[in-house]
């Protein structure tokens, strides 16, 4: 019970980490905080399931015509009302309220074309248990960890190998001196907002995969997946998914071994003493500024 609960646990935490790693991509790279991250995700799972009722659409076809759709609507969301913004001279908490008002429209629309009651998605990947001895590891929680780890190797490749990823990590440091060395900014904005709506719903077709499909099933992820990225280090890729896989740890074993009912409440409880004790979070770094 103890290992299928880590395996469990870890798996959760997988899927906040996809979700935060998106945010903290689009925050390190344009300063926006992106609430309506989970509603893009949540919208293009529906877009997956509207796909998979159409004649002679596979699964895994429709999985890759959603994962672009989201890229297009982070395109779309960049160039039709961040960039526009932008050029206004917005700060951050303009984005926020734009963010806010970009999510409850996203919602209202998901509920007004498919409706707010709950949809069973059709199951991407099996639930059948695999064995391994006396251990019993459920399939979707190993398949998500897997997904999860080689986007991890994806995303490092792509930061410490490819001009754009090198790109947008100068501009995650230092925006202006990006600009004056030469660097487009808003081709990698444009790039950001891309691969992280891409990640979120990569999340979001997991988190289908265990529960049911409604316009709110990303909210409770998005909050968790906040969470874990304010306790790992809202500035570090590695602290991000460090803090979201300790958060899902964390909600499994309160689950197994106290209360389901107080998993949530401890895992925030967490979160709470470790911002006392050290405010940045656990590998986040302090932000210094000379006058």
């Amino acid at each position: 019970m103890l290992f299928q609960a880590v395996i469990s646990g870890l798996a959760i935490g997988s899927t906040y980490a996809l979700t935060a790693l998106g945010m903290v991509m689009i925050y390190k790279t344009s300063h926006v905080l992106n609430f309506a991250h989970g509603e893009k995700a949540m919208f293009t799972t529906f877009i997956a399931f509207s796909l998979l009722g159409a004649p002679h659409v596979p699964v895994w076809g429709a999985v890759l015509l959603a994962l672009l759709s989201a890229v297009f609507i982070g395109f779309g969301v960049e160039l039709l009302i961040i960039r526009p913004a932008r050029k206004r001279g917005a700060n951050e908490g303009t984005y926020v309220l734009i963010m806010l008002g970009f999510f409850l429209a996203i919602e209202g629309v998901a509920g007004w074309i498919w409706g707010t009651s709950v949809h069973r998605f059709p199951q991407i990947i099996s639930d059948a248990p695999i064995r391994f001895g006396g251990l019993v590891i459920s399939t979707d929680a190993l398949v998500t960890l897997l997904i999860t780890c080689l986007l991890m190797v994806v995303l490092y490749l792509f930061f410490q190998f490819t001009l754009t990823g090198m790109a947008m990590r100068a501009m995650s440091e230092n925006l202006d001196g990006s600009l004056l060395m030469g660097i487009r900014a808003n081709r990698i904005f444009l790039a950001a907002w891309g691969m992280a709506c891409a990640l979120g719903a990569t999340a979001g077709l997991l988190v289908v995969n265990i529960t049911y499909l409604y316009p709110g099933m990303m909210l409770p992820v998005l909050l968790k997946a906040m969470a874990g990225a304010i306790l790992g280090g809202f500035d570090s890729y590695p602290g991000v998914l460090l803090g979201c896989l300790l958060l899902g740890l964390a909600e499994s074993l309160i689950g197994l071994y106290i209360s389901t009912e107080l998993k949530v409440v401890f895992a925030f409880l967490m979160i709470t003493v470790v911002l006392l004790v050290r405010p940045t979070g656990i590998m986040g770094s302090k932000n210094i500024h000379k006058v």
